[in-house]
């Protein structure tokens, strides 16, 4: 082997391995499709942030008074768990809609980034205080999980439309007036009432209910998604 062949042969091992023509395998780079599947993770996932997440699929519930501009105003959030071509199914507290639908109403307003909608209550469960709303078209749905967060977890109230961040929360899981609940270390005002309650993985695992509801002073509760699936038949 002459001295320019050495030289040649030499800079392809150090380029391509010790592969030689007519091997089994090629040790050249390949030219077909690179997977795009992101590598393992090498340490704790990041959190994503599970507020922000929220907001596409939370539509603010209205009242039937009206601020002095004229405007309905906002009693509290519903928020989207299911969505087919020609509607979007929410859950929300039942508790703001109570009253009317006791007294045979079965609409409810929404506003969506200054849009509003008329849903329809479709199914209530009133021992968990629970509802389930219908509108037309087609909307951003939150993932449910089924699983009850244990004791000292760590949870966030979905951004509302507003743009409002709600701090994490500690959740345990209590008992209140027979009823299931999960106690968050935060209270929950009126306004936001009925807002998700996301898990680490951004996950739906209950429905936030506002601390007066219950005359307790310092933390909130929700109903976890469990229940409140269970008694409308959804998710």
């Amino acid at each position: 082997m002459g001295v320019v062949a050495l030289v040649l042969a030499a800079i392809e091992f150090a380029l391509f391995g010790p592969g030689l023509p007519g091997s089994s395998h090629s040790i050249r780079p390949s030219t077909g499709a690179v997977s795009t599947e992101p590598a393992p993770p090498t340490s704790s996932p990041v959190t994503r942030p599970t507020a922000a997440f929220a907001a596409p699929s939370t539509f603010e519930v209205l009242g039937a008074e009206m601020d002095i501009f004229g405007n309905r105003v906002r009693r509290g959030y519903a928020f989207v768990i299911h969505s087919s071509p020609q509607n979007s199914y929410l859950l929300t507290d039942f508790y703001m809609i109570a009253q009317a639908y006791m007294n045979g109403i079965d609409t409810v307003y929404l506003r969506r980034r200054g849009q509003e909608f008329t849903a329809k209550v479709i199914a209530v469960g009133p021992d968990c205080h629970v509802a389930l709303l219908q509108i037309s078209g087609t909307y951003p749905s939150l993932p449910v999980s089924a699983a009850i967060p244990k004791a000292g977890d760590t949870v966030t109230l979905g951004e509302a439309t507003s743009g409002t961040k709600k701090q994490a929360a500690l959740v345990a899981y209590s008992d209140a007036a027979g009823t299931s609940h999960l106690t968050l270390s935060l209270e929950v005002s009126s306004v936001d009432d009925g807002l998700p309650v996301l898990d680490t993985a951004g996950r739906v695992v209950g429905i936030a209910e506002p601390t007066m509801l219950y005359r307790v002073g310092g933390v909130g509760f929700a109903v976890p998604m469990l229940q409140a699936c269970q008694a409308v038949g959804a998710c």
